[in-house]
């Protein structure tokens, strides 16, 4: 995207982080943005969000997400990319639900298509140590961190409609921003 910060980018007159706000606020007390150091946060605490930087620069997403949990106060923490701009509170929903029951499992990931979604999945907080450990051994894709704890991957029949959601949109070039207009 030429380096735009994606949770800014435009679709349909709203930006992607005030479409998934719109989705995340009625569902979560508190919505903590993960950041990269040096990043301006008023861009996100001007929006009421609390924001968290990153302990480990340059690991990427699972930076993001072990300061998230580090940051986090509940039991389970929902990581959402701030590129999805189609969030279904529904689907949120449905996994959440399956959260509360999750004994055997420290993170609920889902497999639209087939595929694992990492960052539309909850996570029990108190995974933050493997997700230092993965980060500190460099192993930093999300997939290596489901191998270290309880991962419950879902599908369709755990939640019904997950592969034909829109939830796991995510916009990664100029011609994906282009062709979300029009599709809210």
């Amino acid at each position: 995207m030429g380096g735009a910060e994606k949770a800014f980018l435009v679709v349909d007159g709203e930006a992607i982080l005030d479409r998934q706000v719109r989705v995340l606020q009625p569902r979560f007390g508190e919505i903590v943005v993960a950041v990269a150091p040096g990043a301006d946060t008023m861009k996100y605490s001007s929006r009421g969000l609390s924001v968290v930087i990153d302990q480990y620069q340059g690991s990427g997403p699972m930076a993001g997400l072990h300061a998230a949990l580090e940051a986090c106060k509940t039991e389970w923490l929902f990581a959402v990319a701030g590129d999805m701009p189609f969030l279904e509170g529904s689907i949120i929903d449905r996994i959440a639900g399956l959260a509360v029951g999750a004994h055997d499992a420290d993170a609920l990931v889902p497999l639209p298509n087939g595929r694992p979604e990492p960052l539309h999945a909850f996570y029990r907080a108190g995974i933050k140590a493997a997700a230092a450990r993965s980060i500190e051994s460099g192993r930093l894709a999300m997939t290596d961190l489901f191998d270290a704890i309880r991962t419950r991957y879902l599908d369709d029949r755990d939640v019904p409609g997950l592969s034909s959601s829109r939830s796991f949109s995510n916009l990664n070039t100029p011609e994906d921003l282009a062709g979300a207009a029009g599709r809210s």
